[in-house]
């Protein structure tokens, strides 16, 4: 990544060429007030991420979310399969 600041409205942004390369709308060399030319600041932007879970209590919530999703998924898997193949295997 680079963080580059444009040269009409000074604004500083970040350009991610490999996303650009493969078409994502995020990381392009444009700026939001239209230009394409630019200044770069950093050549060589390593971005830290942040850990999903900090605590155990947020572990036990996701856990928690995570099978209320596979219930609700199984129920749904159930449905399709009564609605669409149970009068297909009669």
């Amino acid at each position: 990544m680079k963080l580059v600041r444009c040269n009409k409205c000074k604004d500083e942004y970040y350009i991610c060429e490999e996303l650009d390369k493969i078409g994502f709308p995020i990381g392009g060399e444009q700026c939001e007030c239209g230009k394409t030319d630019y200044t770069v600041i950093d050549n060589n932007i390593q971005v830290k991420y942040n850990t999903y879970v900090k605590k155990a209590d947020d572990m036990e919530t996701i856990t928690e979310d995570m099978r209320h999703t596979m219930a609700m998924l199984k129920d749904e898997i159930l449905e399709l399969v009564k609605t669409y193949l149970d009068p297909w295997l009669k």
